[in-house]
């Protein structure tokens, strides 16, 4: 995570020092695509540096949150934040075997939590099936992985239903997400 944010940084200062106009921007954008979800990056219509895309919608959608618990972010150093990515990768990969997207990764006090969302584009007839599937599996992959991971517990929790799902933000930052009922539930 923190190689992806430093190199999504990076990028986003390298094109403010290239692009001093509209041709420039459009130069970059090819560099962008890989800091963008695909979700969003595959529906973003042309914009201009003083307009935001509006993408916003109601949308049904499954949702997959996974709850690790048992990593020691105060104690562990470097291994358990090793440990940490290793483990959002995993559940990461997972998602994506089952054509859902990855949404966020977020640490609170009861530890980590990684959700993936499915019934965005691109959407399936079965995506509810889908993130039970991901759901069982992101628990299997993690039980065969307990020899290396040692105390931490994994715990999924899956609901569905409308959702919006846009852009909150401003010109010169936004995030795509989800919000409503679906995502507290699940």
């Amino acid at each position: 995570l923190e190689a992806w944010t430093k190199r999504s940084k990076s990028l986003i200062d390298e094109i403010r020092l290239k692009c001093k106009d509209m041709a420039g921007i459009n130069q970059r954008a090819e560099e962008l695509k890989q800091v963008v979800p695909g979700a969003v990056r595959n529906r973003l219509p042309e914009f201009t540096s003083t307009s935001s895309p509006s993408i916003s919608e109601l949308r049904f959608v499954t949702i997959v949150l996974a709850r690790v618990v048992g990593l020691d972010f105060e104690q562990g150093g470097t291994a358990e934040l090793t440990k940490t990515q290793s483990i959002v990768k995993l559940i990461q990969e997972t998602i994506y075997v089952h054509d859902g997207n990855f949404m966020r990764f977020s640490v609170d006090k009861l530890g980590a939590v990684v959700m993936g969302i499915f019934g965005l584009p691109p959407s399936h007839e079965n995506d509810p099936e889908r993130g039970v599937t991901c759901g069982i599996d992101i628990c299997q992959q993690m039980q065969s992985h307990r020899a290396e991971y040692g105390k931490v517990k994994t715990s999924v929790g899956i609901a569905s239903g409308y959702c919006w799902l846009g852009l909150v933000g401003g010109v010169s930052r936004s995030e795509y997400t989800v919000q409503g009922p679906t995502n507290d539930i699940a």
